[in-house]
């Protein structure tokens, strides 16, 4: 479980320690347990969401199609790529 002491208490502390760039993508999350309104039943809950001991979490991401209609889609694979190449590079494989 996420505590104070590794900052995290909330669905987008829990998005952070997965993956860096998990919020950029992020839809929604389905959590269930003692920080929802209802018991037995999964609800739709934001990043802010506070979460407690032993909730469960499954987190939404967006489809590619719908992260290809974000107006930062394309610099965001570029800057993927370029990564990736200067990576290759440097492991002295070839390309």
């Amino acid at each position: 479980m996420l505590t104070h002491g590794r900052h995290g208490i909330s669905v987008e502390s829990l998005c952070d320690q997965i993956h860096k760039d998990m919020k950029k993508v992020f839809k929604y999350a389905l959590v269930w347990g003692t920080s929802t309104k209802h018991a037995g039943v999964a609800q739709h809950c934001g990043l802010q969401h506070v979460l407690h001991d032993e909730d469960v979490v499954q987190i939404v991401t967006q489809t590619v199609s719908e992260q290809k209609k974000s107006k930062d889609y394309a610099k965001n694979v570029q800057a993927y790529y370029d990564k990736y190449k200067a990576g290759k590079k440097k492991s002295g494989l070839k390309t």
